[in-house]
């Protein structure tokens, strides 16, 4: 009888001791989880911010060149 209570009372243990690991493991994933969907939403952030400044940079060469391209046709049309 003594031997059926020693092996219930670990199985209880083991089961309370894998909860437990289980339990720790779900928190080390959902804080893996929120850590990465940050570092992405910083990603997108800083690859959004980038683009915005490369098309700036092409708005801007595109004016100056058709400023260019503007004034040497009508220096052409002057002469």
């Amino acid at each position: 009888m003594a031997t059926l209570i020693g092996i219930v009372v670990i199985a209880v243990l083991s089961m309370f001791t894998m909860n437990q690991r289980v339990d720790s493991l779900h928190d080390r994933l959902s804080n893996t989880q929120s850590y990465l969907s940050e570092r992405m939403d910083n990603l997108n952030d800083n690859i959004g911010a980038r683009l915005d400044t490369m098309t700036a940079r092409i708005d801007a060469l595109y004016s100056l060149v058709k400023t260019q391209y503007e004034t040497q046709r009508l220096q052409q049309e002057v002469r």
